[in-house]
């Protein structure tokens, strides 16, 4: 025996006329609204032409928040590669909408997507087909729901694969919102043309009779580079960030040279031929520039290096030079004398002989010979913001003088005048070392303690160590003298005579420079602009199907609610309406209605499941699920 009760028989069982006062009025306003659209009177289809309008404009405003999307990505590839400096506001917008556009686009998508899937069933309804696909259809109207309801229904065919790739794109269009726009860096050049201090100059300067003004300039700017911190001695700049021009012969293996000669140079553990760097006219130092300089630095070779014997004679290697007051160490060279050096016309001379000779303590006295040579080499170097290294080097491919001459070849005198400043840079006692000789020591504290007190004679050093750190010192010695005001100021000013002294143009070579401007540009993602396009080419379509098939479906709209589902139900006391009333009208009229899922015959032997109203008041009651109970 069925237990379904007609349309009508709710009424039967509770006439209106039995029902209290107040449940009488209840139920009079709950059904005022269906009632005017009453069962017995008749209407046409689509007789409420400011609700359809309502919703297509709505459904039009949902569908057209996907050409912002649009926009967003025509702007980032329109705009890649462009300075962001030049739009700023442009950047700002991009970057806010970036971050936004994924919590924007997964609602449109779950907006567009559920609305379109509901029309499409409401339109196959219309048509006719089977309740499955229509069931399967109307569970997928969420991203999650598409997975679970295939999983539920025991349905895999092509809908199925359809809608979770559909939703599958919307965590997709999300993350393509926000990865499509990025920032990088480009560069721009611009030639130009930089002076900077030329190695093989003149010592015309230091060859007077009065050389006690020179000789101080120059060996206070000596002192200061030798007092320096180690790690700016071992960095690409001197304490004034001049350019430093590391060893060739010294750089750290393997350094192989590439088919040009070019030989890499590591920013760490390179050798320098000096402490004090090359001073360059680097006006702008905000910018990266790259320039190739031709320069030059002595390299010894020390084959001899011993103590000295006790009641050994050396003055004879040094009758020539001429002596600085309380010096422990003197330099000197026998070829001094061979005029023949002294002309660049002669290709092939011998090596400049220099012998040392140091009182290194009172029991300690070192001697060494060596042979001094010109290592002519071109310096890549490469500034950023300032910062100036060299970072590539070659033998120079000029046409330079044989290895062999130096600038100390110049002139008869220039030697002696060289070491008569250098010895006399650092005043000292006979029997007490100097920081010069500490510095073959203790390079990082050339003035310190234990540098100065050690006791240990420089001929315990290595051959390397020490013709390396005699070079080094020679060379330093000899930048700061031919530039003592140049050197100290970091750069050659625009007015040479402010940062030289008495030397002529042709110690001043310039050479072609490449100024290199870093700036941030627009970078587009393609890749992900190509999703993003996609994706929101195929919600705009997906939406402009959906709001077709609105205007072609001719019935009343779905809706997926308890209202729709309790329509005509006999165990929900309303009255019979019309047919015609949509899902949103009917869930107005029914807002207050108390309804429960459950046992709707909780007093017959065997239960029931479904829907009803429970409603004390008015004599309605649905039971609760029990497990002891038999359900129809």
């Amino acid at each position: 025996m069925s237990h379904l009760l007609k349309p009508s028989s709710v009424y039967e069982l509770l006439p209106l006329d039995r029902l209290s006062g107040r449940s009488s009025t209840l139920l009079t306003d709950r059904t005022s609204t269906l009632t005017k659209n009453s069962a017995t009177e008749s209407h046409k289809l689509r007789n409420r032409g400011h609700v359809a309008l309502v919703q297509t404009n709505f459904a039009l405003l949902i569908l057209f928040t996907c050409v912002p999307f649009l926009v967003f990505g025509g702007l980032v590839s329109q705009h890649h590669g462009h300075a962001t400096s030049e739009h700023p506001k442009l950047k700002s917008g991009l970057i806010q909408a970036s971050k936004i556009g994924p919590s924007l686009f997964a609602p449109l998508f779950a907006a567009v997507a559920g609305r379109t899937i509901l029309k499409f069933v409401q339109w196959r309804a219309e048509r006719g087909t089977n309740v499955g696909s229509l069931d399967q259809l109307l569970g997928c109207t969420t991203m999650f729901g598409a997975i679970s309801t295939q999983v539920e229904l025991k349905a895999l065919n092509w809908i199925a694969v359809c809608l979770v790739a559909l939703w599958a794109l919307s965590p997709l269009g999300g993350q393509a919102s926000t990865r499509i726009l990025d920032f990088g860096l480009a560069n721009s050049t611009i030639p130009s043309t930089i002076d900077y201090l030329d190695m093989n100059n003149t010592f015309d300067y230091y060859t007077g009779g009065d050389k006690a003004g020179p000789v101080a300039n120059a060996g206070a700017v000596f002192i200061s580079a030798l007092s320096s911190s180690l790690d700016v001695k071992n960095s690409g700049q001197d304490v004034w960030g001049n350019v430093k021009i590391p060893m060739l012969e010294r750089l750290p293996l393997p350094s192989k040279p590439d088919p040009e000669g070019w030989v890499n140079v590591p920013a760490n553990g390179s050798v320098y031929s000096s402490l004090a760097g090359i001073p360059v006219s680097l006006r702008d130092r905000t910018s990266n520039i790259s320039f190739v300089i031709y320069t030059s630095y002595w390299v010894l070779d020390c084959p001899e290096l011993r103590p000295v014997a006790e009641n050994e004679n050396t003055t004879s290697v040094f009758a020539n030079a001429e002596p600085f007051p309380n010096s422990p160490w003197w330099l000197a060279s026998p070829n001094t004398t061979d005029s023949s050096r002294y002309t660049f016309s002669k290709r092939s001379v011998a090596d400049r002989y220099i012998a040392y000779q140091s009182w290194d303590s009172s029991d300690n006295e070192s001697y060494a010979t060596c042979t001094l040579q010109t290592s002519f080499v071109e310096a890549s170097v490469w500034c950023t913001d300032g910062d100036c290294r060299v970072t590539t080097m070659r033998p120079s491919k000029l046409l330079h003088p044989p290895p062999s001459w130096s600038t100390l070849d110049y002139q008869s005198r220039t030697f002696d005048d060289f070491a008569y400043g250098l010895t006399g840079s650092i005043l000292g006692h006979e029997a007490h070392p100097t920081p010069i000789q500490g510095y073959f020591l203790d390079p990082g504290q050339p003035f310190s303690n234990n540098a100065l007190e050690d006791k240990k004679g420089l001929y315990q050093l290595s051959k390397e160590s020490f013709e390396t750190s005699l070079a080094q010192i020679m060379n330093t010695y000899w930048i700061v003298a031919i530039a003592p005001t140049a050197v100290p100021a970091g750069r050659i000013q625009p007015d040479l005579n402010s940062t030289l002294h008495q030397m002529g143009a042709s110690s001043l070579p310039a050479t072609n420079v490449t100024i290199v401007t870093t700036y941030e540009i627009f970078v587009c993602n393609n890749t992900w602009l190509a999703i993003l396009l996609l994706v929101d080419l195929i919600l705009f379509i997906f939406g402009t199907i959906g709001l077709v098939l609105a205007m072609l479906n001719k019935g009343p709209s779905l809706a997926l609610n308890m209202s729709y589902m309790v329509r005509d139900s006999p165990y929900v006391l309303t009255e019979p309406s019309s047919s015609l009333c949509s899902g949103a009208e009917r869930s107005r009229a029914l807002k207050n209605v108390r309804v429960r899922y459950g046992d709707v015959l909780p007093e017959e032997k065997l239960g029931k499941v479904g829907i009803g109203e429970c409603d004390e008041q008015m004599g309605l009651w649905v039971g609760v699920f029990d497990g002891r109970r038999e359900y129809a």
